[in-house]
């Protein structure tokens, strides 16, 4: 499962024209789902079948991709 990393603020902001804005590390993006921008803000780890679902959206996967880069979220063995 992936993690949170509960040191780092995570922020979102709906928006009619485009979905919505994440707000990370001083950065924003923009995500049409607000689903998956719910998600990668309000959740605290990603399982599975969250991957599955966010996977089917190039602009997420390339969000949450940066988040980890960036140590947003960390990978969590699932013993």
């Amino acid at each position: 499962v992936w993690q949170k990393n509960l040191y780092y603020r995570f922020a979102w902001h709906e928006q009619e024209t485009i979905g919505g804005q994440l707000f990370f590390a001083g950065e924003q993006f923009e995500l049409a789902n607000i689903e998956h921008l719910k998600m990668l803000t309000e959740a605290t780890e990603l399982s599975q079948t969250n991957w599955q679902e966010i996977s089917q959206d190039e602009t997420s996967v390339t969000v949450l991709c940066h988040l980890i880069a960036e140590g947003g979220w960390y990978w969590q063995s699932a013993d």
